[in-house]
């Protein structure tokens, strides 16, 4: 026998609960600001899974662009975060080029 059972799946109008105090109080998350939304975002995303590969084929995506721009507009992007994860990339490659840079220099100093 099968019936048929309406489900509705919505998110939390309420905070979630930190904590409930002994007298009953119940104290609220507060929401996450867009920043620590974003970290939170960023944290799931995986570097590794990317390779020097994906840029060069940007870049020859990059040259082959106008040859394909009505096709490109009814493409959607694959992932919607797409173009953080690629900023937050180059950003986290400069980042660790500048420490390279700033060790090099201190051992220099010494």
């Amino acid at each position: 026998m099968s019936y048929n059972v309406n489900i509705s799946v919505e998110a939390p109008i309420e905070n979630q609960i930190q904590e409930i105090t002994y007298d009953g109080i119940e104290i609220y998350q507060p929401l996450l600001t867009l920043s620590e939304s974003l970290a939170k975002y960023a944290q799931k995303i995986d570097f590794s899974k990317t390779s020097g590969a994906d840029i060069k084929k940007e870049e020859a995506n990059e040259d082959s662009k106008s040859d394909t721009d009505s096709k490109d507009a009814f493409q959607s992007s694959l992932w919607p975060w797409d173009s953080v994860r690629n900023k937050l990339r180059n950003a986290l490659q400069e980042v660790c080029v500048l420490a390279d840079v700033l060790a090099i220099a201190k051992k220099n100093d010494i």
